[in-house]
This record gives C-alpha cells, sequence and structure tokens, in this order.
C-alpha cells in the first residue's frame, strides 16, 4: 500500500518548506528525506514510486550533467590521472584504515569490516560481502547509516561560501518532466 501521490507530495513540500524556512542547508532535499523517511518508518508504507521511474530519474540526470559538457572539460583532461591516483590511493587508504577500525571496535569479520568501510555504492559492497561471505545485514546497515550521516551532517560541517552562482542543472521544464514521471510510475507496482 502506498500513500496517495498528492498526500505524498504535500507531506514533501511541508518538509522542504520547513526546513528552508528554518535554514537548514539543502533543506528542501533534506526536509523531505527526513520526514518521508520517518513516515516510512512509522507507518511501514512503501514510499517507493518503481523501478521505471528510477531508470527516467537516471537518464534526466545523466542529460541534465552531460548537457554541461564544454570544451573547458576537455582541456582539464590532462589533469584526470594525477586526480585518478589520489582517489585510488584515498580509497584504500579509507578501506585499510577504517575496516581495522571496524574490525577491532566493532568485532566484525575481515570482509565485513573492509566492506562496511567501502565508499561508495550499496549494491557493490554487498554483492562482494555476500560472495565472499561476510555479514550482508550488517554491512547494509553500517553502509545505509554512513550514508544517512554523510547526507545530513556534512553541509553542517563543512561551510563554503559561495564566490560563484551555482549552475542550475534543471529548468522548470524539467521538473514538469519529473512531475509527469512521478504520478505516471506512482500507480506501478514497486520492484
Amino acid at each position: 500500500m502506498r500513500y496517495s501521490l498528492p498526500l505524498f507530495g504535500a507531506i514533501a513540500a511541508v518538509a522542504a518548506i520547513t526546513f528552508e524556512s528554518l535554514n537548514v542547508p539543502l533543506g528542501a532535499m533534506i526536509g523531505p528525506m527526513l520526514i518521508i523517511g520517518l513516515t516510512v518508518h512509522l507507518t511501514k508504507v512503501n514510499q517507493a514510486p518503481g523501478l521505471d521511474a528510477h531508470h527516467f530519474a537516471i537518464l534526466l540526470l545523466g542529460l541534465a550533467l552531460g548537457s554541461r559538457v564544454t570544451s573547458d572539460v576537455f582541456e582539464r583532461v590532462t589533469l584526470w590521472p594525477f586526480s585518478l591516483t589520489i582517489l585510488i590511493v584515498t580509497m584504500v587508504m579509507i578501506l585499510w584504515i577504517v575496516g581495522k577500525l571496524n574490525q577491532r571496535l566493532l568485532a566484525l569479520d575481515r570482509i565485513s569490516a573492509h566492506m562496511a568501510a567501502a565508499p561508495g555504492n550499496l549494491s557493490s559492497a554487498l554483492a562482494v560481502t555476500e560472495h565472499y561471505g561476510g555479514a550482508l545485514s550488517q554491512v547494509a546497515v553500517y553502509q545505509s547509516l554512513r550514508l544517512a550521516f554523510l547526507t545530513l551532517l556534512v553541509h553542517f560541517l563543512f561551510v563554503v561560501p559561495e564566490t560563484t552562482q551555482p549552475t542550475i542543472l534543471f529548468q522548470h521544464t524539467d521538473f514538469i518532466i519529473w512531475l509527469i514521471v512521478l504520478s505516471v510510475s506512482w500507480g506501478l507496482p514497486a520492484s
């Protein structure tokens, strides 16, 4: 069972307006996430719009981000190997250090400890954990908590003063497309 789309939208809109009026950083995003998450937890009613909406959302995000590729991106391609090297070294350090901490502090087995520390995709971490016989439920919980903490706390800890106007990824017509997709997909069964 799901709430009707207008009720779901109204709950999310009220949360967004409330959090924005309280000057919470990213309040329009965090407010609905918290309130809808709490509503789902308390009522046990699934709010997922369905797999088709998910795929279409990924397509829209890809189109919006791809439309921002300019010649400037190609001029900076020479910097990519250095950036990727730093990324790889950082990822290895995070996996090793936090994995060891998880083993010692949380008493997780080796595979589960390192997969709970793995930054990035939850489904990949769970697939590796399952393949190597780790504690799937523990990794899922730790990965979900890590993502929630990052989403909710990082912008409070790191405030970057705005020096330029942010690029708007979505225009008014994109918002209309989102509403149409959500409306159509709301009736489809969630996968």
